[in-house]
């Protein structure tokens, strides 16, 4: 595999995980886990630098440094930027489909904590790399980084496995234990909305369903065929055979009280007039907002509801409670969504109800229009559609790319 050779001249080797592995409210008996290191992965996306103010900045979230993975929130099919240089357009724009992903940006004293991940994870690198350059010393610590005027408090959190480095010996665990605190106090009245690329993980899983069955409305917004088409995603995919994920994943589908779905971008097709081009919107974003009666919690960054990222991967998310910010974030990302204005998305996040029944409804109707051959309302649909195939050939005749990029 390249990301482990990667991995290996990086100097970075991830540890496995063996134990029980048990699903929390015994929907399903125990099995034993044995997962060798060479299935780990250093999964963080994180940067820090100097903010050109006399501070730092960090971003903490999900997106690969390679160019597939850059897009725009309009998702846009035919954007040939999302394409590297040097290859074909087409037959890029073909293979890899539009991609919705998050990213934080961080400052004030959390920063701190970023940065100190930086230096255990550089300097507890597994092959030595005295030859190359010295211990990173970080230049300066959470206490000497000025608060921020306005700001919210933030948590940074992470997965890191067993036996990794000294000063944790049992590993951190911190984002799966968020998952499962904030889902396992959400109940009637409450909103969950999820997106994520990945969905099984049996803990977490378990806590959705329970908080469903407690009268909790669930929305989750999901890849339907993650990584299908590299090496890593057909490992993962083994691994939740092996982890009986679909079996518990169609426990959490079946309840009336949860919606899984995801994302599709549809445009006119410039060659026919009257046609449109439907593509599945690749999920790679992890993120989760609960809102309860007076109370909010959001978590996003790196971390997939996977085993491998809540247990032995290595990951960090950051989290943090105020309310405003969550529901302006989440009406952000709903507007896109569901192509409603972000006052009216503001309203429905205040209504589970009502929310929850406006995203089913605009699957139901999507799909509709799908078949049809219509334009759709909005971007949902249900988990598991399948698109037809993006068949672009002849798609940039005598047409600018450029045009095609932004209009």
């Amino acid at each position: 595999m390249k990301e482990m050779e990667a991995f290996k001249r990086a100097g970075i080797k991830p540890n496995g995980y063996s134990g029980w592995y048990r699903s929390p409210h015994g929907h399903f008996e125990p099995f034993y886990l044995d997962f060798p290191a060479e299935l780990g992965c250093h999964h963080q996306k994180t940067y820090v630098m100097d903010d050109g103010g006399g501070s730092f900045v960090a971003f903490v979230g999900g997106i690969n440094p390679v160019q597939a993975y850059w897009d725009t929130p309009e998702h846009d099919s035919l954007d040939d930027r999302r394409v590297a240089r040097g290859k074909d357009p087409i037959k890029e724009l073909e293979e890899k489909p539009p991609l919705h992903d998050i990213f934080y940006r961080i400052k004030g004293p959390a920063v701190g904590d970023v940065l100190a991940n930086f230096v255990e994870r550089y300097n507890g690198a597994s092959i030595p790399h005295a030859d190359v350059t010295s211990d990173a010393v970080s230049p300066v610590n959470t206490d000497q980084i000025p608060q921020v005027s306005n700001g919210i408090e933030v948590q940074v959190l992470r997965t890191i496995a067993p036996h990794t480095y000294p000063a944790i010996p049992d590993g951190d665990r911190g984002i799966r234990e968020l998952y499962l605190n904030v889902l396992g106090v959400a109940g009637q009245g409450c909103l969950v909305y999820i997106e994520n690329q990945y969905f099984f993980d049996h803990g977490i899983i378990s806590e959705i369903h329970e908080a469903a069955k407690r009268g909790a409305k669930i929305i989750a917004i999901l890849t339907s065929k993650p990584g299908e088409e590299t090496l890593p995603g057909q490992v993962e995919s083994k691994l939740e055979e092996t982890a009986h994920y679909l079996e518990e994943s169609r426990l959490v589908a079946g309840h009336s009280n949860v919606a899984l779905l995801t994302l599709s971008n549809s445009r006119s097709d410039p060659r026919i007039s009257g046609k449109i081009i439907n593509s599945e919107t690749y999920i790679h974003s992890k993120n989760m907002a609960v809102f309860g009666q007076d109370w909010a919690q959001m978590t996003g960054g790196s971390g997939n509801i996977a085993f491998t990222s809540m247990w032995f991967h290595s990951e960090m998310n950051i989290a943090f409670e105020d309310t405003a910010q969550i529901k302006n974030w989440v009406a952000q990302l709903w507007s896109e969504h569901l192509q409603i204005s972000v006052e009216e998305a503001m309203e429905l996040i205040g209504r589970p109800d009502d929310a929850f029944n406006f995203f089913k409804d605009q699957a139901a109707g999507n799909r509709v229009a799908l078949d049809e051959g219509r334009m759709p309302e909005g971007r949902v649909y249900y988990w598991g559609t399948e698109f037809p195939a993006r068949e672009l050939d002849g798609i940039f005749g005598g047409i600018d790319l450029g045009t095609l990029a932004t209009g």
